[in-house]
């Protein structure tokens, strides 16, 4: 759990990255290999990441949604 906490914040910064769209792509491989250092599963790695994308919209999008269509 330790492990998934504190290279979290790396994965997002790595989906930043300009190469795919919404860092799909770059931040499973990057989940992927996190995971496999520490012997789990490839699910496992793209579970978190499809979550970790989940919650990036959730948190930042949405509410910027809300607050632009408020403003018109």
């Amino acid at each position: 759990l330790w492990f998934t906490f504190v290279l979290s914040p790396l994965g997002v910064l790595i989906g930043v990255i300009p190469i795919s769209i919404s860092g799909i792509g770059t931040r499973d491989a990057f989940y992927i290999l996190l995971f496999s250092l520490i012997g789990l599963s490839k699910e496992s790695a793209i579970g978190l990441a499809f979550f970790v994308l989940i919650f990036t919209i959730w948190v930042f999008f949405i509410p910027g949604l809300f607050l632009h269509l408020k403003s018109k």
